[in-house]
Formats: C-alpha cells, sequence, structure tokens
C-alpha cells in the first residue's frame, strides 16, 4: 500500500513539473520574440526642421506677403454712359433708300438721375447717306427750375416728342446685359443668326428682306452697344459686350407694319435667350405701352 501512494505522489509531482515547464517555456518564448521586435526596429526621429526647409524648393516656400481680397470695383453710372457715348459716335451704318434728312432737333426728357439712362440716338444723315449716332448726357439732365414755366413745359412736351417721333427716320431697341454681368462674344452670334441676322457691312449684322440674300435691301440692323460698335468675329470666344442697339429706318423694303412686327419679335426672342432687359427709345422697360407707340409709327 505504501509503494502505490508513493507512486502517486510521484507521478503527480511528475505532471506538475511538467506542466509548470511547459508554462515557463512558453513564456520565455514569448518574452524572446517581443524583445528581438522592439530592439530591431530603429527608433523613429522626427527630422531637423532646417534639413525639411532646405529640401523645399523655393518656389514653394510661403513668402511673407499680405495678400488682401479682391473686389470687382463698380462701374460709375456716369462711366457707363461716357463708355456708350464713346460707342455710339463710331458708328456709322449706311442703309438703301434712305434720302438726307434735316437733323431733328435734340429732346432731353426729364428723367430721374438715380435710374440708369442712355441716350437715344440723333440722327445725321450726310449727303453719301452715311448715319452716325451722337448720345447726348443725361447723367444731369436740365431742369427749369422756374417754378412758373413748369406747367407750360409739361404742357408742351408730349406736342414736340409726337412731332420729333414723325422728323426722326429711326427706330430703336435697347437690349442690356443685368447689372455687372456681359453677354458673351460666342451666345451673341449665335442668336442673331438664329432670328434671321447676318453679318456684313461696317461689321456688324444685318437682318435682309431675303435672309439668304445679302445683296438685297437691309431691314434692320444690329450693333454693339459699346465702343466701336462692331463685332471682331475672328476673336469671338474673348469678345463680350454690355448690350446691343438694334434700330431700322423708316420707310422699310416691303411693308413697314410685317417689318416692325419683324423687329420687335426678334428683339424679345433675343432678349430672352441672352437674359437680358429689353428698353425702347425713351429708356423705359418695352412694355405693351412702347409696342403699341411704336406700331402707330407704321400704320397710315
Amino acid at each position: 500500500m505504501e509503494l502505490h501512494i508513493i507512486f502517486f505522489i510521484l507521478a503527480g509531482l511528475l505532471i506538475a513539473v511538467l506542466i509548470g515547464f511547459s508554462l515557463w517555456s512558453a513564456r520565455r518564448e514569448k518574452s524572446n520574440i517581443f524583445s528581438n521586435t522592439f530592439s530591431t526596429r530603429p527608433i523613429a526621429v522626427p527630422p531637423q526642421n532646417n534639413k525639411m526647409s532646405n529640401s523645399i524648393p523655393t518656389s514653394l516656400q510661403p513668402q511673407n506677403e499680405d495678400y488682401q481680397a479682391m473686389s470687382v470695383p463698380e462701374e460709375n453710372p456716369q462711366q457707363i454712359q461716357q463708355e456708350v457715348e464713346s460707342s455710339l459716335q463710331n458708328i456709322k451704318i449706311s442703309l438703301p433708300g434712305g434720302n438726307p434728312q434735316q437733323q431733328p432737333e435734340q429732346i432731353q426728357p426729364i428723367q430721374s438721375v438715380a435710374e440708369p439712362t442712355v441716350s437715344t440716338y440723333d440722327q445725321k444723315i450726310s449727303n453719301q447717306q452715311h448715319i452716325q449716332y451722337n448720345t447726348p448726357d443725361f447723367a444731369n439732365p436740365m431742369v427749369n427750375t422756374v417754378v412758373e414755366e413748369t406747367p407750360q413745359a409739361v404742357a408742351i412736351e408730349p406736342q414736340e416728342t409726337q412731332s420729333a417721333e414723325e422728323e426722326n427716320p429711326f427706330v430703336t431697341l435697347y437690349l442690356y446685359a443685368p447689372q455687372n454681368e456681359a453677354f458673351r462674344g460666342d451666345f451673341v452670334v449665335h442668336y442673331l443668326e438664329e432670328v434671321g441676322l447676318r453679318f456684313g457691312e461696317h461689321q456688324i449684322f444685318h437682318r435682309h428682306q431675303h435672309i439668304d440674300d445679302s445683296l438685297s435691301p437691309i431691314i434692320f440692323s444690329a450693333a454693339n452697344l459699346m465702343n466701336p460698335g462692331t463685332f471682331d468675329l475672328n476673336n469671338i470666344s474673348n469678345f463680350a459686350t454690355a448690350g446691343l442697339v438694334l434700330f431700322m429706318q423708316l420707310p422699310t423694303e416691303g411693308n413697314d407694319v410685317a417689318n416692325m412686327k419683324l423687329l420687335i419679335s426678334n428683339a424679345e426672342h433675343l432678349a430672352a435667350s441672352l437674359g437680358g432687359f429689353l428698353y425702347d427709345d425713351n429708356q423705359q422697360p418695352f412694355g405693351e405701352e412702347s409696342r403699341q407707340r411704336y406700331m402707330q409709327r407704321v400704320m397710315h
């Protein structure tokens, strides 16, 4: 009995020694693995600032400059007026069938200074049938300050305006771009050709009586509102303008009523396509009242 007990005790001790030895071996192998891993890795050292600065090209290094936000200066209405005047002075158009007439008396309507105004053309027809458009300055309109004379001036103004329209052989419509914006040249050319106008004499666009015949009589024309009033098709991708002016000389070839309707229709189509604003010859938004007044000029 004592040998059996001793045998069991020795067997238990042997098992305990084997278990302890296996645990100790496993722990030692783990410690060796981790110690070898960390010992073989180099210590990361942050690079010196002077080395980094030397490795960066001088063109990429920050410069000690003060940058200020760029702002687009707002155009002075008087400057816009002067630009329009100078542009309209250089436009010379020859239209067939035109007869030399005397220059109509210039009428300056009383307008508010706060409203943006661009004057109408003064028509000067030379013996060679060349027309030169000039723009009076409405930035500082002449206002009669005498109180007693004001009713008289208001009373005769409609008569003077009506007589001036009868003497003026030209019908004009103005198409303006939105404020601080401009019409792109390629868009302008595309939509002008879409409504039947063709690039021609004096480097502007014309609507001929027969669209495909550039030798047929001109019904109306479209010019650049900015100086010098022409279109540079060779550099149209870089071309931009603040507006267009469409004009027609009365009487026209063919039916004046039909031609007037065509002019108004094309002008309204251009305004919708380009996203602009259409104004009449009194620098008022073109509405139903302006339409009726224009049509009355060709209805006899």
